[in-house]
């Protein structure tokens, strides 16, 4: 464990560790899930898909550790499959095609992390663009492409 001196100065780094980023992820799944089940009943899958993967698309949009958003999102599938298609937490799908629904929270997930690596490349507002780039005039040696005089066709593809 070390000490961080740049607090004074802003330069520390203050990511989350990705153990407690897992954590809230956790507690969110886990509330997504307890919130689908009450909001819509057993029979209404596309329903209680919807709250999970709105859950998971948004944890993805804030946190930036993608080693936390996979272990949330396969979470978040787990409980799909196990309390929400299934009553008591068993992971085999009634039918082949309850698994396919899964593929709905990763693509929320793949979605909320590519918002918030496009958000995080915009500069902030009131920030000065950087200038254009000038190019620098060649000479005419470093504009002419040919191979050297005296090697009279060697080297050539075939």
């Amino acid at each position: 464990m070390s000490v961080d001196h740049g607090r004074e100065t802003g330069t520390g780094d203050c990511r989350t560790p990705t153990g407690i980023s897992v954590a809230v992820g956790a507690v969110l799944v886990v509330a997504a899930t307890l919130l689908a089940a009450a909001l819509f009943p057993p029979a209404e899958l596309p329903g209680r898909l919807l709250v999970v993967a709105v859950a998971v698309g948004g944890y993805a949009a804030v946190v930036p550790d993608l080693r936390a958003l996979a272990v949330t999102t396969v979470l978040a599938a787990a409980t799909f499959i196990g309390f929400l298609v299934n009553q008591f937490g068993d992971l085999t799908g009634v039918s082949g095609g309850v698994w396919a629904y899964t593929a709905v929270i990763a693509f929320a997930g793949v979605l909320g992390a590519g918002y918030r690596h496009m958000r995080s490349s915009v500069p902030p507002p009131g920030a000065t663009p950087d200038p254009t780039p000038t190019v620098l005039p060649r000479s005419a040696a470093e504009s002419v492409v040919a191979p050297p005089d005296g090697t009279h066709g060697l080297g050539r593809a075939a």
